[in-house]
């Protein structure tokens, strides 16, 4: 005979199913906003999907509208079931460089573009941009480059500026010319001459200058050109503002007359000499300027003397001799004839 079983219970676990969550890559360019952040689901059992999740994972990620060029992660997490296990892949955000439309370069002019010896190039400037690269090439059979550095000598060139930038890229030419300096004698030191009948050499540099000139007068013109002429005193000129270089013209004073003997008046006195040149000068300094008188004529009755030579004129500058010229020789004797 067979006796009924004795009934024993058991238990049976139901585990949690895994439901993989993964991430899409995404992109945008430097600036924008970003993008929607989306995943997808593997694992659900038939007839189930997102929607039977009480609390659903959610999408982030590091970067930012101004983050730089790179990447940066998306990364999942928050999801809630009873049934499932939440296994997350994350994601990547890529951020690539925006583009910089060359009219948006602006390039910023040299002071000068008259040769100095140096290189003379361009700089460049952009809204938001860091930097930029350059490179220079000679045009119209001018031969130069491509170099980073700026050329030195007279021809015609042309920069283009490049995006250093990471977030940028993007670039622009521009051409232009060094022109030939304008070369102006500059007479150093203390200059002496004395006439002495023949012609006398002064020594002078051609370093260009850069200094702004003053208008030509006897023997210094403010830039107004008015001259400063004999008055018998020390007379004072005040160097304008922005001024840097003056041209200076020195005129020694006339000869006397020779002296009259008395059969008629002696012989016109000796022209002055005179000299040009450049001074370097200080704005708002006060120059001590002396203006040379005429010479004296000979006096009657000394039969055949000549007169006096001319003053010079100075130029002073804190106690030195910027330039010094001699004035004319003596004057012609005078008339030979009965006393």
């Amino acid at each position: 005979t067979y006796q009924e079983a004795v009934g024993v219970s058991q238990t049976l676990t139901v585990n949690k199913k895994t439901l993989t969550v993964t991430a899409a890559n995404q992109s945008k360019t430097y600036g924008q906003t970003n993008p929607a952040l989306t995943f997808s689901y593997s694992g659900f059992v038939t007839g189930e999907s997102a929607s039977n999740l009480p609390t659903a994972p959610t999408a982030s990620t590091t970067a930012t509208t101004g983050s730089s060029v790179g990447t940066y992660p998306i990364t999942l997490a928050g999801g809630v079931s009873d049934n499932y296990d939440f296994n997350y892949v994350g994601g990547t955000l890529t951020v690539s460089s925006a583009t910089l439309a060359s009219t948006n370069i602006n390039f910023n002019p040299p002071a000068s573009t008259s040769y100095s010896g140096s290189g003379i190039g361009y700089t460049a400037t952009s809204g938001g941009v860091s930097g930029f690269n350059y490179s220079y090439s000679g045009r119209n059979g001018t031969s130069y480059g491509p170099s980073a550095t700026a050329p030195t000598a007279v021809g015609d060139y042309t920069v283009t500026a490049t995006s250093s930038d990471p977030n940028y890229t993007g670039s622009r030419t521009f051409n232009y010319s060094i022109t030939k300096a304008t070369l102006t004698p500059v007479f150093s030191g203390t200059t002496n001459r004395v006439w002495n009948g023949s012609a006398q050499t002064l020594s002078a540099s051609t370093t260009p200058s850069t200094a702004v000139v003053v208008g030509y007068g006897m023997p210094l013109a403010t830039s107004g050109g008015t001259n400063i002429a004999h008055n018998g005193s020390a007379q004072f000129w005040t160097v304008p503002a922005g001024v840097t270089n003056i041209s200076v013209t020195l005129t020694g004073a006339k000869g006397g007359r020779g002296a009259n003997d008395g059969s008629g008046t002696g012989g016109n006195g000796g022209s002055a000499g005179q000299v040009t040149g450049s001074v370097a000068v200080t704005p708002g300094e006060v120059l001590t300027v002396l203006v040379g008188g005429a010479g004296a004529d000979g006096a009657y009755g000394q039969g055949t003397g000549g007169g006096t030579g001319g003053m010079g004129g100075f130029i002073f500058n804190g106690g030195s001799t910027a330039y010094n010229l001699a004035g004319g020789r003596g004057g012609n004797s005078g008339s030979s004839g009965a006393s």
